[in-house]
């Protein structure tokens, strides 16, 4: 015997067909979340990656690779990247104090047990197939002792800076990544920038970040220099950078950031650099 149903429920029933068709056609009509913007291939960039005095360094390298159209896209499938690096960073020896090392040096933990060979070499693989070239930053560090094998080391500036590259082409080789070298060591030559922070009636005010990029010409000789500020109230500086060097500054306070280029970094030297907001 059929159950008749109500006019009522026939236009819930009639809606909610209605509804689902619209909802399936929606989800056809949608790409997957998974689906690949491009291919990955066997493409790569690779290199080294030492101090300037030409020791093995705990680091990690972060890279943003930019496609064909100039977006910067993830490694992993070749679409928009929405935040962070294209890729993990990667990090290079990381039982090595901040002092670095020897070439090829034997790395112990802190409990003494051996821990492999410290390395020079790094490489950025499987790149998909709209990628055209690579931006790199890397970050020096060091080792404390953490049984965390997954951690990255604390970043540690006192003797080696951060260094970048801009626009490595996919396919490089022997791209060098040498950081730079704070003058209380031989050879050193690292500046840095600082100044104060107020508001435009002399307030002093902390900021939420400073940052300094090199505006240097990328090659595969000098180190080019960035950094990430230290702050406090009414101040900031960005230390360890790689010295005579231009560099574009950024501080922002509050969702206003402030920049200034063409700021020269001497060799040795702390160049001031105010901001008022």
């Amino acid at each position: 015997m059929r159950t008749r149903l109500s006019r009522g429920h026939r236009t819930v029933g009639a809606a909610v067909a209605l509804a689902l068709g619209l909802l399936a056609g929606a989800l056809a009509a949608t790409p997957s979340a998974s689906a690949a913007c491009a291919v990955r291939t066997t493409r790569s960039v690779s290199g080294i990656v030492l101090g300037a005095d030409l020791r093995d360094v705990n680091v990690s390298i972060g890279f943003d690779v930019q496609s064909t159209t100039g977006k910067m896209i993830n490694v992993s499938d070749g679409c928009l990247k929405t935040s962070g690096y294209s890729a993990p960073q990667q990090e290079k020896n990381h039982y090595v104090s901040g002092e670095g090392a020897p070439r090829n040096s034997r790395m112990y933990d802190a409990q003494g047990t051996y821990r492999g060979m410290t390395t020079h070499t790094w490489s950025l693989t499987g790149l998909p197939s709209n990628a055209a070239s690579v931006w790199i930053e890397v970050y020096s560090r060091g080792y404390t002792g953490s049984a965390c094998t997954q951690c990255f080391g604390p970043k540690d500036i006192h003797k080696y800076g951060y260094t970048m590259r801009r626009q490595v082409k996919v396919g490089s080789t022997n791209v060098l990544l040498k950081l730079p070298m704070t003058c209380g060591y031989h050879g050193g030559t690292a500046g840095s920038v600082f100044g104060n922070v107020t508001l435009a009636n002399g307030t002093k005010v902390t900021p939420d970040r400073a940052m300094a990029w090199s505006q240097a010409v990328d090659n595969n000789t000098t180190p080019m220099g960035w950094g990430s500020g230290s702050l406090a109230l009414g101040s900031y500086k960005v230390a360890s950078l790689a010295g005579n060097q231009k560099y574009s500054v950024w501080v922002s306070y509050k969702g206003v950031t402030q920049k200034r280029t063409g700021v020269s970094v001497s060799a040795c030297h702390a160049t001031p650099l105010n901001f008022k907001f």
